[in-house]
Parts: C-alpha cells; sequence; structure tokens
C-alpha cells in the first residue's frame, strides 16, 4: 500500500504522532474538503431550497451505501446515526425487555455499553450478569455456561477499548444463536480496524462509529440491524424521518427498513464525509489496512516486551490482538505518561481510567512509521 499517499492526506501527521485513533480519527483531506463543499452549497442554496432536499438526500444515501459496503450487508439494513452509543441505546431499549430478562455483558465493555445496560435494568425490572474476560478465560465457553432460557440479549464489543483484545464475535453469535437469542455488538473499534462482515459473523446488530478508524466527522454512526431482528426491536422514538405516512386518526407506517430508527436531520456535510473517508480508505484497500495495521502493532508489541520497565496488558498473539496496545510504566501514573508523551515528542495517545486496570493506550494505524514505533519508544525509555 502507499503510505506517503496515505500520510498525505492527512496533515496531523506533519506535525505529530497521531496514535489515538481509538478515540477519534484524523479526518483525509478530502473528507475536509467534501464537508466544506456541502456547507459552501447549502450556504449558496438554502438548506431548504428547491434542490436542497434532493442533495440531502443523495448524501444520506452515499454515506448509508459506503456503511453498508464496509460492514458487508444491505443498505437497508442500515441506520444512520451519530454515534455507537446511539445504536447501542435503540437496540437496548427496542427489545421490551421486563422483569425476569436477563443481559449478558462481560467485564471489558465501554461505559457505552455497561451504563445503558445497568439503567435499562434498573429501570425495567430485568438483570444483567457479566462476563469476567480480563483474566484471560474463553469467551465463547464462557458464553455457553451461562446462557439460559432467561437471557434475551447479549451485548459485548467486537475489540475491547481498555486493553485492545479482539472477542471471536462468529463463535459468540454462533452460541447466542443456538439459544434463540441475539447478539448485540459495539463495533467502536472494529470497521476500518479489523475485518468485518456482519453477515459471516452472524450477528443482530452491530453499532458503529464514523469518527474512529474510518476517519470520518465527528457525530456519524451507523447501526446494522439483521432482517430477522428488524420487526422485534420497537424504535423508542419517532420522528418525522421514521414513517412513511401517517393521518389525523391515530394511524401512521413505520418505513420497511432500518431508517424506522432514524429520527430526524442529519447533518448532509458530515454524511458526504463520511462518505469520502470510506471512499479513501477503500481506494487504499481495506485488506492492506488492516494487515498493516497488524504488522506494525506487533513490531510494536515485540519492542515492548524487550523493556525492562514496561509491561503489555494486551493479548501479545493469537487471534484477540489488534492495533490497540494497552501497557504501564512501572513508577509512572499512565496519565503523566501521556502527558509526558505528548511533552516530549507530540505522541497524541491516551490513558485508561479506572474501573478498569489504568493503562496507556496507544493506537497503532496504517498511516504510523516504524520510525514513529521507535519514537515512542524512546520517550518511554527515557521516562
Amino acid at each position: 500500500m502507499d503510505i506517503d499517499r496515505l500520510r498525505s492526506l492527512l496533515p496531523v501527521t506533519r506535525s505529530h504522532i497521531y496514535m489515538n485513533t481509538g478515540s477519534s480519527g484524523p479526518c483525509p483531506t478530502p473528507t475536509v474538503e467534501a464537508v466544506c463543499e456541502m456547507q459552501r452549497w447549502l450556504s449558496a442554496e438554502g438548506p431548504s431550497g428547491p434542490n436542497a432536499w434532493a442533495r440531502m438526500h443523495d448524501a444520506e444515501g452515499r454515506a448509508r451505501q459506503a456503511v453498508a459496503d464496509v460492514l458487508g450487508c444491505q443498505p437497508a439494513e442500515i441506520a444512520l446515526t451519530h454515534s455507537t452509543s446511539e445504536g447501542i441505546s435503540i437496540v437496548l431499549n427496542g427489545l421490551g425487555l421486563g422483569p425476569g430478562d436477563e443481559v449478558i455483558i462481560t467485564d471489558i465493555e465501554h461505559d457505552s455499553v455497561l451504563v445503558p445496560v445497568y439503567h435499562l435494568c434498573q429501570r425495567v425490572g430485568a438483570t444483567w450478569r457479566m462476563l469476567m474476560l480480563s483474566g484471560g478465560i474463553d469467551p465463547v465457553a464462557a458464553l455457553a455456561e451461562v446462557i439460559s432460557p432467561r437471557v434475551r440479549l447479549v451485548a459485548v464489543s467486537h475489540v475491547a477499548f481498555c486493553n485492545g483484545q479482539m472477542l471471536p464475535i462468529p463463535e459468540m453469535a454462533a452460541v447466542a444463536r443456538e439459544a434463540g437469542v441475539p447478539l448485540l455488538v459495539d463495533g467502536a473499534q472494529g470497521p476500518g480496524h479489523v475485518p468485518v462482515n456482519v453477515k459471516e459473523m452472524g450477528v443482530a446488530f452491530y453499532a458503529a462509529p464514523g469518527q474512529k478508524w474510518l476517519l470520518g466527522p465527528e457525530g456519524t454512526g451507523a447501526l446494522y440491524v439483521s432482517e430477522e431482528w428488524r420487526d422485534r426491536v420497537t424504535p423508542a422514538w419517532l420522528g418525522w424521518a421514521s414513517h412513511s405516512g401517517y393521518d389525523l386518526l391515530g394511524n401512521y407506517s413505520l418505513k420497511p427498513d432500518a431508517r424506522r430508527y432514524e429520527v430526524g436531520t442529519r447533518d448532509p456535510a458530515a454524511l458526504m464525509g463520511l462518505a469520502e473517508s470510506v471512499a479513501v480508505l477503500r481506494s487504499i484497500g481495506l485488506e492492506s489496512i488492516h494487515a498493516r495495521i497488524l504488522a506494525l502493532s506487533d513490531m510494536l508489541r515485540d519492542r515492548l516486551r524487550q523493556m525492562p520497565r514496561v509491561n503489555l496488558r494486551s493479548p501479545s498473539d493469537g487471534p484477540a490482538r489488534t492495533g490497540l496496545v494497552a501497557f504501564t510504566v512501572e513508577g509512572v501514573q499512565p496519565p503523566d505518561v501521556v502527558r509526558e508523551l505528548y511533552s516530549r515528542a507530540r505522541v497524541v495517545c491516551r490513558s485508561i481510567p479506572p474501573p478498569f486496570g489504568q493503562v496507556v493506550r496507544v493506537s497503532v494505524n496504517a498511516f504510523q512509521t516504524e520510525e514513529e514505533l521507535g519514537v515512542l519508544c524512546e520517550c518511554l525509555a527515557a521516562l
């Protein structure tokens, strides 16, 4: 793959060692230009001018198709959202959970899964059960052991934000499906980072962001809802974008596809930007990107393992490893490591706070270079 071309499209690489795609990825220059062009057009034409609705509809269609292509599904199975968190809550609040029902989660989930599950169960009288995966147990065996007729949903991450562990989603989905239970995947760290094909994985729901590894604008995201589960997830909130018709007698009809989960107006400039970001990544090659991320992160893990005061906290081998690399430095608190890395070499990364084990987390993306990994390790050695 053409690394020089990719880096030329990301101005941040000229001044920073940007290793925080897992929080938000940098938008490529063509994405910024697409966003600005749409805003200029809307300003000149008027956002409610005669041509505006057609242009906005086109932006939605392009974004929906782009995400569907990345996830391996049909556009009709994609609801456009503003974030991964929004998609997760659409599913949680649409399944009609109540007393006696149970939701299975894990101890490596983001708070956008944990807190909504806690809140929903408290509100409706359901319960939750947590798989303790941080100790290194087999996720598939752990799920098979606890799934029961009470379970209404399994909600897990594709890649854990706190330590970079990739879960065996197809195998976990098979266990859930055997029990008649849908699997909801928090895909915040998935698309653009690791291979994703929702059909091959067999999941019922997959919530994804636009602004992380897909390098899209903030405020973009998507929710995949399989056709099998579409009529079993009731939209918890509705708006003009959700229906296909109504009258003054109380009658209405929802849109026949996943657009029923969309409520109102979206930013067409952001959607055009998301479509452009996906086009950039696809022009480079998603498979090549995935492979380079894994090769570079393996290189970094090897270097970190050789450093006497650095302790790796991510999977170091096997299929669970990803481009998210978590570690600690003996004698230095993770937030202090993050500040020092930025101060010394403008390395942008983050720390993971409690209730998880406190670690430094770097996101190794395809636009990283071996030289940047060397600078990171030199800074760590100097702490």
